[in-house]
Formats: C-alpha cells, sequence, structure tokens
C-alpha cells in the first residue's frame, strides 16, 4: 500500500523479499546479476542463467544472469 500525499506515494518493502534482495546484492560480485527463485519463476521469457552456489546463499536458490533470452 502507498503512503503519502500531494500526488506523491512512498512504497515500502520489507520481510523476506528485502532479504532475499539484500543477500543477492551482498553476494554478487562487481557488475554481476543474481536473482532468487520468486523472479525466476515469474519472468514470461527466460533468460540464461546459471545457478549460483556460494556459501553466503545457503538455503537460497540464486541464479546468475548470463544473457537476455535471444542473445
Amino acid at each position: 500500500e502507498g503512503v503519502g500525499g500531494g500526488g506523491r506515494q512512498a512504497y515500502t518493502v520489507a520481510g523476506q523479499p528485502l532479504e532475499t534482495a539484500t543477500r543477492l546484492a551482498a553476494a554478487a560480485d562487481t557488475g554481476e546479476i543474481l536473482i532468487g527463485e520468486g523472479l525466476s519463476g515469474a519472468l514470461s521469457r527466460r533468460p540464461n542463467l546459471d545457478r549460483v552456489k556460494k556459501p553466503e546463499l545457503r538455503g537460497l536458490a540464486a541464479w546468475r544472469l548470463v544473457s537476455e533470452p535471444g542473445r
């Protein structure tokens, strides 16, 4: 739900989505894009992905974006 007035709203994310995003961002190397299971399953066109297994991502399914679909 958005909060705010005057035509401007702010949104807040909390809980598991925020924790997952924080862990993925912290584990990513420079220039690397990591995505979690929720996003990978929601994509209509699946990009080329490699499964990532890093100690800091234990218990979390994660993939590295290799390239966009058709590339």
